[in-house]
């Protein structure tokens, strides 16, 4: 694990808070974006959305524990476009973001900048994870 990684288990274990309360903002996943990808299926949309969340945990281990460039890229593009694809893209801009903080033949990011970039990624995952776990209903008619 790259000195300073653990920042990110530390971040996905706070709960996000703002001085007003929840954090507001677009939804964690776009519905109708989705909706598009699945053909309107309901439960195909539950099935994608469960593998999403059951693979969410191992790529973003594979993230925190990356010891390379490869392992880190990999891990960041990973979510990066398992995330843009049921919709999350907050979190796939995120994880843009540390995909480009290491580019191939690049020194490690600082500290600083992994902590950075773990915060945005923990913020992103929980506001996805309340999402997928709580009420998700949308009227069809957006789609």
């Amino acid at each position: 694990m790259l000195h300073g990684e653990a920042s990110l288990e530390r971040e996905l274990e706070r709960p996000e808070k703002s001085e007003r309360g929840p954090v507001a903002g677009p939804a964690a996943i776009d519905l109708v974006h989705l909706r598009r990808y699945t053909m309107g299926d309901e439960a195909l949309l539950d099935e994608v959305l469960g593998l999403f969340a059951a693979q969410l945990d191992a790529t973003i281990e594979r993230l925190v524990g990356a010891e390379t460039q490869r392992d880190w890229h990999m891990a960041a593009h990973t979510l990066k476009g398992s995330a843009r694809a049921v919709g999350a893209f907050g979190l796939g801009e995120a994880a843009e973001a540390a995909e480009q903080m290491w580019l191939a033949g690049a020194e490690p990011p600082c500290a600083e900048a992994r902590h950075r970039i773990a915060v945005r990624i923990a913020a992103d995952v929980r506001r996805v994870r309340a999402f997928i776990g709580g009420s998700r209903t949308v009227g069809t008619d957006l789609i």
